[in-house]
């Protein structure tokens, strides 16, 4: 999730997801996170095949150890 001056834009991109997690993981001073969860649609039209891809990669680089959506967790 990104704020702007128009409110919370929920976009689910990879460059957004990455920036996201890096920021995460220097706030909380870790190296991992033990779950990631996707609580929204994404809204800017972010294709869910990048998205998914992109919880992939973070899991294999062994920044969060679980996946999941509202529905699941992997």
């Amino acid at each position: 999730v990104c704020s702007s001056d128009l409110g919370t834009i929920k976009d689910s991109s990879r460059k957004n997801m990455l920036k996201s997690i890096d920021a995460s993981l220097k706030r909380l001073q870790t190296d991992y996170i033990d779950g990631y969860l996707m609580h929204w649609d994404d809204r800017v039209g972010t294709p869910i095949e990048e998205t998914i891809a992109c919880m992939k990669e973070l899991k294999n680089a062994g920044k969060v150890r679980f996946l999941g959506d509202r529905k699941s967790v992997v």
